[in-house]
């Protein structure tokens, strides 16, 4: 499997996915699920993104969005995500001691951007650190 730079694709046709390309035919769907592990692929994705790789939760929640309805186009999608991890197999969640007196136990932050100009809504997210490793975080527009 080749090893990828970022878990999703800047540019080019697979850069986004369209309404009209998702087929809708149940036929088709089921044809396409019986062929990828679509499901499969999501839940590991899933899992990794929660446990240790908060890097790749954004791709992996853009490509979740269109599980019911697969591609061929989703199908590289997911893959790029694991070309990735493959890449950056050595990246993670770190935990650290903490230096009495220069690095706190627990840590958080928070940032808000309102009113994105194309939708009109806002987006608000937060994250929490213990002993220097990410163990909350989450990212919401309202």
């Amino acid at each position: 499997m080749k090893e990828a730079d970022t878990p999703t694709f800047s540019s080019g046709e697979l850069a986004s996915m369209c309404e009209d390309e998702l087929p809708r035919d149940p036929v088709v769907v089921a044809r396409m699920h019986k062929r990828y592990p679509f499901f499969e692929a999501i839940g590991c994705l899933w899992w990794a993104a929660c446990v240790s790789r908060p890097d790749i939760a954004p791709a992996v929640h853009a490509a979740s969005k269109y599980v019911a309805y697969p591609t061929e186009k989703l199908w590289k999608w997911i893959l790029r995500i694991f070309q990735y991890l493959k890449r950056y197999l050595d990246y993670g969640v770190v935990y650290q001691r903490p230096i009495k007196g220069k690095t706190p136990l627990l840590s958080a932050a928070a940032d808000a951007a309102h009113g994105d100009a194309r939708k009109g809504r806002s987006t608000l997210g937060h994250c929490s650190f213990f002993m220097g490793g990410l163990v909350d975080w989450r990212s919401k527009t309202s």
